[in-house]
């Protein structure tokens, strides 16, 4: 029903579109465990964002090779999952990726 809606007002994506897949707060709830609806993994309620905690997090596991990255590793939402990336990066290349990218933008505004 969602899609005709939307193919009522954007006909011409009609064949554009090989999958739609709809979730809600009770599908999240169902396939990825969480208990109110949340979108994130793990709670982020205030005892994430203490600072031992934050300064604790690591992209390491218990198991050798495996490395978390995402929004679990640093904070919540699109801008913690880039940092998170950042953090796995550096910790895999054992060397700290945040000067590269700082590099990269000085030599591209000189660039330009």
């Amino acid at each position: 029903q969602m899609w005709a809606r939307v193919l009522d007002i954007f006909p011409h994506l009609e064949d554009k579109v090989a999958h739609v897949e709809v979730g809600s707060p009770l599908s999240n709830n169902y396939y990825i465990g969480s208990q109110r609806g949340e979108i994130y993994g793990m709670h982020h309620g205030r005892d994430k964002f203490d600072p031992y905690v934050f300064a604790e997090s690591r992209p390491t596991t218990a198991v050798k090779g495996l490395y978390l990255s995402g929004q679990d590793v640093a904070i919540c939402g699109f801008s913690g999952a880039m940092m998170g990336g950042v953090i796995a990066a550096s910790t895999v290349l054992d060397r700290d990726i945040t000067k590269d990218i700082k590099n990269l933008y000085k030599s591209a505004k000189n660039i330009s």
